[in-house]
């Protein structure tokens, strides 16, 4: 029996015993054979041989192959939580993490499997569907043969954070018939949002009344986590700023914190390249974007997020490009981690957006992590006359890419743009893209590429297109780590179109999908220096890659003229998909019922 000793002294201990018996059974036997006792020689030494081998064997770890575990991160959101732990050692990369999680006192649940980042020495993943402002507990415990040093398991305590403060009840209002020599009481209001935002406290709520305003509100004080200073109309009051087409930027916070701007109408900015009807210039944290409607933004971002500003919510808020350029939606440059994206229209009524949202520097491991984009829809992301489209270049419903670590994208509706979600690249990772549902790109449903490296799990997604556009397309050299998993891909091109060779694994780990082109090629990729392609799933499959996939034309969805991309009961894709836990097991919300989840985006 062979046992892994990893103490010096044990070793030490079973070499002086096994001397000591060496010693003892050579005495007995020099006796027995001057006494003529042959046999009891033999029979003596044949125990001693038979009892050195029964003695534990020392079996050595290779010099770093055990493991330590290190530091560990836990960053909330509203509804999530972004687990990075480091670790050392580990030289043969055998060992394993499994990350848990519990409401605070509550029982302990799995999480979905980290990624492990062997390059890096870090395990990183995420908790999904957690309940606002409520503590939680996590723990990694890892698993390693060569034995495993430090704390184990390690242990981290959060709380998610409140999506709804409470708003201050000491009141300065502002009217357009007001004064900015008046104290700002109800009965004497100021004329000026700016003048309110000049002198406003943590705590303080700015009630404007009815009306059209003018000039850029820039906001430099802030309130703390229990304060919130708010700007908001007056009850039900309809409340406009408009830039007239010569200002950059309506709402201008520069390293503002805890800052709430809701239920307003802005429109009619001039384009800059920097520009934003709300622009969170630098270092604004922990604000609060919602319920506004952003009509005509003609600088990069009808909402502008940069410049390390970090931990804010956009949410509920109606973007329109209604005008003769094209805008980013929601645009973020060098923009810090943990913003949160909910609930937001973003479309387009004549000429089209840029990206509904999405941003960069896209080359750059340190920005874009533990970011959630959900529950938004993005429409009309290609200019409605394509006469007007020349020379501008409309790209992507969201564009998460950079290191993209912990950057969760679930349950968004993108419909005419020309890429649905472009990942390209993921540098470090992981991407979570799962229950989304893209209508007719015009280019690919989803893009990658671009020396991407990192993990992107893309599971549950369905994606419909008419024309002539891929299902996924790598645009250039450099994909891997992707995995997919339960998407339908009903292209109107190849379903597939890699600048890799196949088959790669790691690269693509596709399965239980339902893959169907309208095309005459199923798939393109590399196989080994030539480009090759596949005009059937079963030819795809020969190389490995979607073994339990199917390909199936029509996939019974309820309504495809009306938008209803749920099964119908006859759908082949009900029972043929995989369980994901954290996705469709029972802890998740979309638990699935029969004897296997259903491929695509939606349970039946």
């Amino acid at each position: 029996m062979l046992r892994r000793i990893k103490a010096g002294r044990t070793i030490i201990i079973y070499k002086h015993i096994l001397i000591l018996l060496g010693w003892f059974f050579s005495t007995i036997l020099k006796e027995a054979k001057s006494m003529g006792l042959r046999h009891f020689a033999r029979v003596s030494l044949l125990v001693f041989i038979l009892f050195a081998a029964s003695v534990p064997t020392p079996v050595f770890a290779a010099s770093g192959d055990e493991t330590t575990t290190g530091s560990l991160s836990v960053v909330p959101t509203i509804e999530c939580l972004g687990v990075v732990i480091s670790y050392t050692g580990d030289n043969n990369q055998n060992n394993s993490a499994v990350l848990e999680y519990r409401e605070a006192g509550g029982n302990w649940k799995t999480a979905p499997q980290m990624y492990a980042d062997r390059t890096n020495r870090q395990y990183r993943g995420s908790i999904f569907w957690l309940t606002a402002n409520t503590a939680y507990e996590v723990r990694v415990t890892f698993s390693d043969g060569d034995g495993v040093s430090g704390t184990n398991p390690v242990t981290g305590t959060t709380t998610t954070r409140n999506d709804n403060p409470p708003i201050g009840t000491r009141y300065y209002y502002v009217a357009t018939t007001g004064s900015d020599t008046n104290p700002g009481t109800e009965a004497q209001p100021f004329r000026t949002i700016q003048k309110a935002a000049s002198i406003v406290v943590a705590g303080d709520t700015v009630l404007v009344r009815a009306g059209t305003y003018n000039g850029t509100v820039t906001i430099s004080r802030s309130g703390t986590a229990a304060n919130y200073i708010t700007f908001m109309p007056y009850g039900s009051e309809q409340v406009t700023l408009d830039g007239n087409g010569t200002l950059v930027a309506l709402f201008d916070l520069n390293e503002a914190d805890y800052i709430r701007i809701k239920g307003f109408t802005l429109q009619n900015s001039a384009y800059h390249e920097e520009g934003g009807l709300i622009r969170l210039k630098g270092g604004d944290d922990y604000c609060i974007i919602e319920d506004n409607t952003i009509i005509n933004p003609a600088g990069i971002g009808g909402i502008m997020i940069r410049w390390g500003s970090s931990n804010n919510l956009v949410q509920r808020n109606t973007i329109r490009a209604d005008g003769d350029t094209p805008v980013t939606g929601v645009f973020w440059w060098k923009a810090g981690g943990a913003n949160v994206f909910i609930d937001n229209s973003i479309t387009s009524t004549t000429f089209g957006l840029w990206d509904g949202m999405g941003g960069g520097p896209e080359d750059s491991l340190g920005y874009l992590y533990d970011t959630d984009i959900y529950n938004n829809t993005i429409i009309y992301n290609t200019a409605k006359n394509p006469a007007k489209a020349d020379g501008w270049d409309r790209d992507d419903g969201l564009q998460p890419e950079g290191g993209n670590i912990n950057v969760r994208i679930w349950n968004n509706r993108i419909e005419n743009s020309n890429i649905g979600i472009a990942s390209c690249p993921t540098l470090l990772g992981p991407t979570y893209i799962f229950r989304n549902v893209i209508i007719n790109s015009f280019w690919e449903g989803f893009k990658l590429g671009n020396n991407s490296y990192g993990r992107i799990y893309i599971y549950h997604n369905t994606y419909y297109a008419t024309q002539e556009a891929d299902g996924y397309k790598q645009t250039d050299y450099g994909v891997g780590n992707i995995v997919s998993r339960n998407n339908i891909i009903h292209a109107g091109r190849k379903v597939i179109e890699a600048n890799t060779v196949l088959p790669d694994v790691r690269a693509f780990d596709f399965d239980y999908d339902n893959l169907y082109t309208t095309y005459g090629t199923f798939a393109e990729y590399y196989c080994p220096t030539s480009k090759e392609g596949a005009s059937t799933l079963s030819q795809f499959q020969s190389i490995g890659i979607e073994v339990h996939g199917i390909s199936v034309a029509d996939s019974k969805f309820a309504n495809i003229a009306g938008g209803n991309f749920r099964l119908q009961s006859t759908s082949p894709n009900i029972d043929k998909g995989m369980m994901l836990t954290g996705f469709n097991d029972a802890n998740s919300p979309w638990p699935y019922r029969g004897s296997a989840p259903d491929i695509g985006a939606y349970e039946y």
